[in-house]
């Protein structure tokens, strides 16, 4: 049954491609709503019809004002948060409260079909995030809230797919890109440059599309001497990325269609652009943006293949997708200032002996993925969807701690080879009582199994362990109703669950006991998230906003336990829980000026107190900003010698936060302060071409993001944050043919 206004959706109001939208729009006398079809439940819907908080992102808007990395488009999406690690695909991604706590990731990626999150806690997943967003890409889907259901685990606090444009079966298009900015300080200069080319290799039934990036940052982060602070090397954090991707598709006849891709990306640096502070203040310990960590190289490398096949039935359709995914990520990291009093404890030398600790990180992970579909047609009074999930992951991991003067031994040098298996049936069915109302319900059965075995010697981590294997079953549900009480609104109401599987669980030894501090396996965890939604417009669209109360529950939350600087997994004691609004708001305030908002308010915190957390019952999550908003105002200059010009400020808010738990044992609680930070862009458009001037941070606010600031075995203090990137002047040229 076809909705009163499904050939009308609401515009999407997250993202800067909402202001880009709006501004195609107010080239007309009136303003028209554009149809934005999404993907988020696994059928092509409207988004206005999708009983979900989603925002669909259009890339190339971002990019046009100088945003060229997941992280943007976090920033400026209510209820998304990102934790940066000081590098470029370095860190981590909450929504709507739900933190980044234990190994496994908090927030599923796709591409296309094809999960890249791992189900392991042991291949250095939580620590970067492959970023398609140079690819060709038709948009970028950021879905709030668990996906258990249909995108099974790691999906607690929602999801985000990159969705690739179709190869052209018909004609050639392509496009070229280059831009070129500089970072605020000498020499800093960054270059990012790009190609897409599609076109039929066989007219009307075989198409291919060949995607091709390199980004080369300069970074702004010095390294001094810790001693007297004179610099050592200077823009020590550089960086560079590259990446290719093949698309091909095969239309084999009217009902049957073959797709195959291939992506790889790599990235490389020597420093994460974390600063020195004096200890246990806001204020750089050296010249602003400078540390006296060692640059030590950080390597990254991604790798997917996928086939997909998708049939046509009179009655339903069939979606076979599988998948191979390989990533490899090479980490040395400074930690001499939580290791070396521990170093200096362990083997008796006196304070100060030690000179530095080097932690050394190899890990991968090879990944296969088969998942089977079979849907109804849409737009009938009763739909369903019908899933096969089967995914075998291997992963190794070997960390070393190297202290200098080397003694013969380091801290630890663990080798823990892990495996994961899952197999889930799953599945959904909507029933339109009547063009206005609907219901739908869900469930999601996951049979998962783990294994690690544990190679491991020095006094921190003790002999090793013998291969452990666990399994576990997980059961996730989801019901939703949609009622539209008249053709300008949507009213939802949400509940759904998700999980993060069952891990093995390293060993971990005090010293002095030889006790094992550690759990012997990380249990799953378990969120059960309540929604109201609203999404509407007024009577001529000029007006648009979208309206989400949400509330989570999350029992038994995989976290993290450190003890002498080395952590392990754990369980914690209690839940965490997570009330919050999302708001978003889309205005014509004038003929040529466009109002886009966004706030969300969050507030996560603990149910109990969490001693080995150091929390207690009550207090708000570390890292999680109780507000944050964002405003653009996009104008329409008009024709400027032939050239149609646009106008954009945009500013983003991130409240007050704390850095760590009040009564950490290994952390100090600071509060991080709120920040703003505003950008702005010029672009001119005539015909093919586009140029694109920019200025993002245009007040230079050098504000910290997060900090960590670490209580060493022998009770000192050192301290470390993450800052705002400086001012960073642009311009991008980009050709359309």
């Amino acid at each position: 049954m076809i909705p009163k206004y499904a050939q009308a959706a609401l515009l999407s109001l997250s993202g800067l491609s909402s202001s880009q939208v709006a501004i195609a729009n107010t080239q007309e006398k009136s303003v028209q709503l554009e149809e934005i079809v999404v993907t988020a439940s696994r059928r092509e819907e409207n988004l206005q019809d999708v009983a979900a908080s989603v925002a669909s992102i259009d890339p190339q808007a971002l990019q046009a004002q100088g945003f060229n990395e997941l992280q943007d488009i976090i920033e400026y999406t209510p209820g998304v948060n990102w934790e940066d690690g000081g590098g470029r695909g370095v860190g981590t991604i909450t929504m709507r409260g739900i933190p980044q706590s234990g190994a496994i990731r908090t927030v599923g990626i796709y591409v296309d079909d094809t999960p890249l999150i791992s189900a392991s806690g042991f291949s250095g997943a939580a620590g970067g995030t492959i970023d398609a967003s140079l690819i060709d890409l038709s948009r970028i889907e950021v879905i709030k809230g668990p996906q258990g259901t249909l995108y099974g685990a790691s999906s607690v606090g929602g999801m985000i797919r990159y969705i690739s444009r179709a190869p052209s079966l018909h004609e050639v298009r392509g496009e070229f890109s280059v831009d070129l900015s500089h970072n605020k300080g000498p020499g800093s200069h960054n270059t990012i440059v790009s190609g897409r080319l599609s076109g039929p290799i066989i007219k009307d039934s075989l198409g291919a599309t060949l995607s091709v990036f390199q980004a080369d940052d300069a970074g702004f982060t010095q390294v001094v001497a810790a001693e007297n602070g004179n610099p050592l090397r200077k823009r020590a954090d550089q960086a560079q990325s590259k990446g290719v991707s093949v698309d091909l598709l095969w239309e084999v006849n009217e009902s049957a269609q073959i797709k195959f891709k291939y992506l790889k990306q790599e990235g490389e640096s020597d420093l994460l652009s974390s600063v020195t502070l004096l200890p246990g203040t806001d204020t750089p310990a050296f010249a602003h943006y400078s540390t006296i960590n060692q640059p030590l190289p950080l390597q990254s490398e991604t790798k997917i293949s996928s086939v997909s096949f998708d049939y046509n039935f009179e009655w339903g359709q069939l979606n076979s997708v599988s998948s191979l995914s390989d990533r490899s990520v090479f980490v040395n990291l400074d930690r001499s200032a939580q290791l070396a009093p521990v170093n200096d404890a362990i083997y008796g030398l006196s304070p100060g002996s030690t000179e530095s600790v080097i932690t050394i990180s190899n890990q991968d992970m090879q990944r296969f993925v088969q998942e089977i579909r079979l849907s109804s047609q849409q737009n009938q009074s009763f739909e369903w969807i019908l899933g096969l999930f089967y995914m075998n992951e291997d992963s190794g991991n070997r960390q070393q701690a190297i202290p200098e003067p080397y003694l013969g031994t380091g801290l630890f040098d663990v080798s823990f080879p892990s495996a994961y298996e899952e197999l889930a049936f799953f599945g959904d069915a909507t029933w339109y009582f009547n063009e206005d109302l609907d219901v739908t319900l869900g469930l999601r059965y996951s049979d998962h199994e783990t294994e690690m075995e544990n190679i491991s010697s020095g006094p921190l981590t003790g002999p090793g362990q013998d291969l452990s294997q666990f399994s576990d079953q997980t059961v996730t549900y989801l019901a939703t109703i949609r009622y539209r009480p008249s053709e300008q609104l949507s009213v939802y109401t949400r509940v759904a669950s998700g999980y993060r599987p069952i891990s093995a669980n390293l060993a971990l030894l005090n010293p002095a006991t030889g006790e094992n501090l550690a759990q012997t396996f990380v249990e799953s965890d378990e969120i059960w998230s309540y929604e109201l939604g609203f999404k509407g417009f007024n009577h001529d669209a000029s007006l648009q906003y979208e309206l989400s109360l949400w509330y989570s529950d999350w029992d038994n939350f995989q976290t993290r336990f450190a003890f002498n600087g080395v952590s392990v997994g754990a369980n914690a004691q209690g839940r965490l829980m997570a009330k919050g609004v999302d708001f978003n708001l889309s205005q014509q305030l004038f003929e040529r000026l466009n109002l886009q908002l966004g706030i969300s308010y969050s507030d996560s915190y603990l149910s109990d107190d969490e001693p080995g957390l150091g929390g207690i019952a009550g207090e708000r999550y570390p890292g999680q900003a109780l507000w944050s908003s964002s405003i653009q105002l996009a104008y329409e200059l008009g024709d400027l010698q032939g050239w149609q010009a646009n106008l954009l400020f945009a500013g983003r808010y991130i409240g007050q936060l704390d850095s760590s738990f009040s009564r950490s044992s290994t952390q100090q609680s600071i509060e991080v302060d709120a920040y703003t930070v505003v950008d702005s862009s010029l672009s001119l458009e005539k015909e093919s071409h586009q140029l694109s001037f920019y200025m993002n941070n245009l007040l230079d606010t050098q504000s910290i993001m997060n900090r960590t600031d670490t209580i060493s075995g022998n009770g000192a203090l050192s301290s470390s944050a993450i800052f705002t990137s400086p001012r960073t002047v642009g311009l991008r040229y980009r050709y359309r043919f």
